[in-house]
């Protein structure tokens, strides 16, 4: 695909699915509500991919221990399935976010695969920053070794 092809990928991803295409996409990047979740962010990056992420409101980003949490949420994907935990450079929010080819998005099921990152996105800006919150702060037991584990060390 030559770049302009791949820039309106985006463009032909909003006609296929029925969503109000933006008059102009700048900087290559639009914003769309999945399934009621809003502004989900589509970036265009290069080399035909792009960035699907969405920022989740209430997460100290300065906090060392919350990003400590971000971290091991990251962890092979312990709670974030395919996605990722990052820092906006903008704007210093944490962002979820998933990296997608063209092909994907253009796809027969990429609803589908958007509509699983939407729930996700919701579930985190919910019952997920509380959680963190809730461990940042120590409210929330942490896993520990049990009083009776044997402990080898190699």
């Amino acid at each position: 695909m030559q770049d302009e092809e791949i820039k309106s990928a985006l463009r032909l991803f909003c006609e296929f699915n029925g969503i109000e295409v933006p008059e102009t996409i700048d900087d290559d990047v639009i914003a769309i509500d999945v399934n009621g979740v809003t502004e989900i962010w589509l970036s265009y990056l290069d080399a035909g991919e792009l960035e699907v992420y969405a920022e989740i409101e209430g997460i100290d980003t300065d906090d060392p221990g919350i990003q400590r949490l971000l971290l091991e949420s990251n962890f092979m994907g312990m709670a974030t399935g395919s996605a990722r935990f990052a820092i906006s450079p903008v704007n210093d929010k944490a962002v979820l976010s998933e990296r997608w080819n063209y092909e994907r998005l253009l796809a027969e099921n990429a609803p589908e695969g958007l509509g699983r990152f939407a729930a996700m996105v919701e579930s985190w800006r919910t019952e997920g920053v509380a959680l963190l919150q809730s461990k940042a702060r120590g409210d929330e037991e942490q896993p520990g070794v049990p009083e009776n584990a044997e402990i080898f060390r190699l």
